[in-house]
């Protein structure tokens, strides 16, 4: 009688444990599946707002394309030429500390990132006026550099190659009206 009297009371206390562990196994799978349910819900909320932002930026676009066309299309004539400048040797103005004579012999300085900065403050008033800021680029550098440096070169490539991007955004604006 003593030890079915300890087993029962082994067997009792196993059954407890056992239905412990049963109740925190359940519990766990709940947590397990909120945790699995919240990952899917975030990640839902990201899809989401990425799509938002992109919609956001389209409609930018699109209504800087209304209101400002000339803008947009310098900005996009302007950055193809700066692809045509892969050694980025215009992207910048010269520096006058280090090239000191510069502004002896140009009289008006030109780059890409000043260029740029007249787009956004909406200086140029035609496809013309910012023509004539790309040639002043590469007229400055031929007129500074002697004709068998790198600099002389790589303004020749720019002329020749910016030329044709030039006339067909003065053939958009044209056929814009």
């Amino acid at each position: 009688r003593l030890q079915a009297s300890q087993q029962s009371q082994r067997s009792g206390l196993e059954t407890e444990t056992v239905a412990a562990l049963k109740e925190q196994l359940v519990h766990w799978q709940r947590l397990r599946h909120d945790l699995e349910r919240s990952r899917l819900l975030v990640e839902l909320i990201r899809k989401r707002e990425k799509l938002k932002r992109e919609e956001l930026r389209i409609n930018q676009h699109v209504t800087d394309l209304k209101l400002q066309p000339l803008t947009v299309l310098l900005r996009r004539t302007l950055d193809q030429l700066q692809m045509k400048d892969p050694a980025n040797i215009f992207a910048q103005p010269v520096p006058v500390e280090e090239v000191t004579d510069y502004l002896d012999v140009i009289k008006s300085p030109m780059d890409f990132s000043t260029m740029r900065k007249k787009i956004e403050t909406h200086e140029y008033m035609s496809v013309g006026d910012f023509a004539k800021d790309f040639q002043l680029i590469y007229e400055n550098c031929m007129t500074y550099n002697a004709r068998d440096t790198v600099y002389f070169r790589a303004a020749v490539r720019l002329r020749d190659s910016g030329a044709p991007l030039l006339r067909f955004a003065r053939k958009q604006v044209e056929r814009a009206g």
